[in-house]
């Protein structure tokens, strides 16, 4: 088992062992289904073993699937530490710069940002991935991550852009777009769905409306404030988008939901002139930005 062919199908077992499935490895390489299920077919024949148990549609490895799994992480984990060293010594103010967020952050303050980086910087290009689930820098899913976090994680580098502020909105002109804290009880209130029970708007919310009567859940921020300026209910929203809608701010910021923005980059990459480039010019202009969309600049706290 000596060539660079067999060296990937390694590889491919760890992903289907990781993902438990076919459907999962074929996404992660841009394959199809067919593809990947005729490769392990192939690796299970060279080998004379078979590399995992298909039960009720998961793949379940053996315990030879468990040792060639761990071989393929290996090698995915040696080739993305050799690129992470490569990229770094790369000086090109040109090229991709692959940026990860949150869709709240992503419509709401960075294509402008985006738009200023652009004019300064002509020749790099961005790829924009929208997840709310954190990427793996280390996995080089992205160059810069832009997140809310509480810390920065240990493997990371990371700047502080500033302080995620939210407060109660509603739609202007709907009765309730003037009820008092004492009266949002008897308003209908929207919020995040179950994925992210224990979040922190969530706990402030079920102190004024019990989570299971709110009228709405849903899985972002941008589908809450949609939802509020239709005049479904109220909302605990990021000032930067409650702010940016024709909806009225309802309450002063709420310091238990305030949290952290953070710009992320892996150590290996601080010192490829392009991601550099674009991170240093990504938090001067969003520190700017959101300092602008903080409390009182707006007049609409009531």
């Amino acid at each position: 088992m000596q060539n660079h062919e067999d060296l990937n199908d390694f590889r491919l077992v760890a992903l289907i062992c990781a993902s438990g499935s076919l459907a999962g490895a074929a996404r992660s390489l841009g394959l199809n289904h067919a593809t990947v299920f005729r490769r392990l077919q192939q690796l299970e024949q060279r080998l004379g073993v078979a590399l995992f148990e298909r039960l009720g549609g998961h793949y379940l490895p053996t315990a030879a699937g468990e040792e060639v799994a761990r071989a393929g992480e290996a090698m995915q984990e040696l080739q993305s530490a050799a690129l992470l060293k490569v990229s770094g010594q790369d000086t090109r103010l040109s090229g991709e710069v692959r940026i990860s967020t949150t869709d709240s952050l992503a419509f709401g303050l960075l294509p402008p940002v985006l738009l200023a980086c652009r004019q300064r910087y002509p020749l790099i290009r961005f790829e924009l991935q929208i997840d709310n689930r954190a990427a793996n820098l280390s996995q080089r899913d992205a160059d810069i991550a832009l997140r809310p976090a509480a810390e920065v994680p240990e493997h990371l580098i990371g700047k502080r852009v500033g302080m995620l502020q939210f407060a109660v909105y509603g739609a202007t002109g709907h009765a309730y777009s003037t009820a008092g804290e004492a009266q949002w009880a008897d308003c209908d209130w929207m919020g995040l769905d179950e994925h992210f029970d224990g979040h922190r708007t969530l706990r402030w919310i079920a102190r004024h409306k019990p989570l299971d009567q709110l009228v709405l859940r849903c899985n972002t921020f941008v589908g809450l404030r949609q939802a509020c300026c239709a005049g479904l209910g109220l909302s605990l929203l990021p000032c930067f988008l409650g702010d940016a809608a024709p909806l009225q701010r309802m309450s002063a910021p709420v310091p238990d939901c305030s949290i952290d923005l953070w710009l992320l980059t892996h150590p290996d990459l601080r010192q490829t002139m392009r991601v550099k480039s674009v991170y240093q010019f990504l938090l001067l202009q969003l520190q700017a930005n959101l300092a602008g969309s903080q409390p009182g600049k707006y007049g609409k706290v009531k």
